[in-house]
């Protein structure tokens, strides 16, 4: 049995198959995400929580003998000023 494949139907099943396979991959580009925003790190008796949209950061810190943290855990350590702005 001798079966032929028409041009015209193989280019149109290619195209709308590659059609097919960008739209399913495109997807909206939200630059104001939250979903990894915040990046914790932490080493000897200091944390630090960083914000990846605009380079803030605060800082714990909990020496071992008392168990204590510091009382400016809440106010901001770098301004917008100290920032590397490119």
């Amino acid at each position: 049995m001798n079966k032929q494949i028409d041009l015209k139907s193989f280019v149109i099943g290619v195209l709308a198959t590659i059609c097919i396979t960008m739209f399913m991959g495109a997807s909206r580009f939200t630059s104001a995400s939250t979903d990894g925003r915040f990046q914790i790190i932490a080493r000897d008796n200091h944390a630090y929580v960083i914000d990846t949209t605009d380079g803030r950061v605060w800082e714990r810190y909990a020496p071992s003998t008392t168990g204590r943290s510091s009382s400016n855990f809440h106010s901001e350590k770098i301004s917008d000023s100290a920032t590397d702005k490119d």
